[in-house]
């Protein structure tokens, strides 16, 4: 059953939206090391939309990534984003964001597809339910077909291309 597979606190656990992002170093006047002022924008119009963020130092030089469900989403080059600005100035920001927002819609509406699912297995009126012999086959009394030809099937069915049709058409001529 499908309610095996998942169990509601697992649901709930895919409904929150927490974004994780992933930096790296970057050389900025010969120093390279971390550094979050290229992040500000980022961090706060995520927050602005009620996601809950999860930041973290990677050893990837110029990297960012943004990672939702265990899914990385977006990725690119820190080195991008503009420094210590807000996500409206910076393009590269609000395409992160856009990203973030539909990978959220996403799986909002696979969870709830999912959870629609359970509970549709779980519902006694659309249980599956064994079919109960017909009388004719307690009894023992099955119906018998005459033999019938394979090219007959393929006309009685409309499986058939010209190629039978001519034959078929042949063989009544010369008999």
């Amino acid at each position: 059953m499908l309610f095996d597979i998942f169990s509601y606190d697992e649901m709930e656990i895919i409904d929150s939206p927490t974004v994780r992002i992933e930096y790296g170093p970057y050389e900025a006047h010969g120093v390279i090391k971390h550094r979050i002022q290229r992040l500000y924008g980022l961090i706060r119009n995520l927050v602005d939309l009620g996601f809950e963020l999860d930041i973290r130092k990677v050893v990837l030089i110029n990297r960012l990534q943004i990672i939702m469900y265990n899914r990385k989403i977006f990725q690119c080059n820190i080195k991008n984003l503009k420094f210590n600005m807000t996500a409206e100035y910076d393009l590269v920001c609000q395409r992160i964001v856009d990203a973030v927002v539909e990978a959220s819609k996403r799986m909002q509406m696979q969870s709830e597809k999912q959870l629609r699912s359970i509970q549709f297995v779980n519902d006694p009126e659309y249980s599956i339910k064994e079919e109960e012999p017909s009388k004719a086959e307690k009894e023992g009394e099955t119906e018998e077909y005459e033999d019938i030809h394979e090219d007959e099937v393929n006309i009685m069915t409309g499986d058939t291309d010209l190629s039978v049709l001519f034959d078929l058409r042949m063989e009544t001529m010369h008999t």
